[in-house]
């Protein structure tokens, strides 16, 4: 096994789950709390100890740049044209990752898990590769990862309904079978890069099971750790407001906000109107809320300006940019130099 440690944050994506938000940022730029998306993932990085990382680009990439660049680890910016998926980005830079084990993750999500642990469970087991992941919860609309009582990875199901694959190859029959969901995040080696060919290519759906199939072990990291992704408007407002309060506050804001505020996230150059009343709402950088206003459940976009009396509930809010009338479907309503677009996709 390398005994350098490596990063990649997957950053290529389009994020078309993720619009209205990605018309006007790359899902990784995304503000969590005030912080780019990204910064999240890099933190995690640093819990293992990495200094060299790799970022694989394509949907503006200047801003993915721009949100990494106080940053002060080496990264190697990859660009993608076409995208080449989750496997696909390894292999364009695999000479990167040679004679190291090496982390890679999804610039979609937050996690609290500390990865120098996982690092040290998949050195201790011998695995190829160690995917990270969390328990199934009761409404969970993930694809699942099924994983023996040896944490053996066993298959990928195409959908939270699943029976208990008994007879399923490469499983011992009568072993228990559980699923889980994986957070975005795994392990490699180095001998991985030689099951991915150039060009398009996925880990899990292309990658992995042919690693399997020849008796290379696939393993899982169980994680009790705080995880969330935001691939979807919906969570990530609801996720934003779930880790202020993990957090002890009631607002994070890089501006200053009036008292009716409660459970905001606002940052620099906000300006809000004293009688304005906002509850659980989102305002990126610029925004300026009119007298009167009230606000439930709504993120806000950079540089909107709301006028006063404007009620907007479960709603996203942008400019309405030049030449941008085409991405505007038929659930967005203009209404003046805005868009109201409905919060309702999860």
């Amino acid at each position: 096994m390398g005994l350098e440690l490596r990063g990649m944050l997957l950053a290529a994506g389009l994020g078309t789950r993720l619009r209205p938000l990605t018309y006007f940022l790359p899902k990784t730029a995304v503000p969590l709390l005030n912080r780019p998306l990204a910064l999240y993932s890099l933190d995690l990085f640093r819990t293992a100890g990495i200094k060299e990382m790799a970022v694989n680009l394509h949907h503006m990439p200047d801003s993915v740049k721009q949100a990494l660049a106080d940053e002060p680890e080496s990264i190697l910016y990859s660009y993608e044209n076409p995208i080449l998926g989750t496997a696909g980005g390894i292999g364009k830079i695999r000479d990167f990752f040679k004679g190291s084990t090496f982390i890679v993750t999804n610039g979609k999500i937050y996690c609290e898990e500390d990865l120098s642990r996982v690092v040290e469970h998949h050195r201790r087991s011998g695995s190829a590769v160690t995917l990270v992941l969390v328990p199934v919860s009761p409404r969970s609309k993930y694809n699942p990862v099924l994983l023996n009582n040896r944490n053996d990875i066993v298959g990928f199901a195409r959908s939270p309904g699943y029976s208990n694959p008994d007879s399923k190859p490469g499983s011992d029959s009568g072993s228990e079978i559980r699923p889980y969901i994986f957070t975005g995040i795994h392990v490699l080696e180095e001998e991985v890069l030689d099951f991915i060919p150039d060009g398009p290519c996925d880990t899990v759906m292309d990658v992995y099971p042919k690693l399997m199939e020849e008796g290379y072990p696939v393993r899982g990291f169980v994680s009790s750790a705080f995880w969330r992704e935001f691939s979807t408007p919906v969570r990530y407002l609801r996720n934003s407001i779930e880790i202020l309060a993990r957090k002890g506050l009631t607002e994070c804001s890089l501006s200053e906000l009036p008292a009716k505020c409660r459970r905001v996230v606002a940052g620099e150059n906000v300006s809000v109107a004293e009688d304005a009343e906002l509850e659980n709402a989102i305002l990126w950088n610029g925004v300026s809320i009119g007298s009167g206003c009230s606000l439930r459940n709504v993120i806000v976009v950079s540089g909107v300006r709301l006028p006063k009396n404007t009620s907007v509930v479960d709603a996203i809010v942008t400019s309405l940019q030049a030449g941008s009338q085409d991405q505007v479907n038929e659930s967005a309503q203009i209404v003046g130099d805005n868009v109201i677009w409905p919060l309702t996709s999860d």
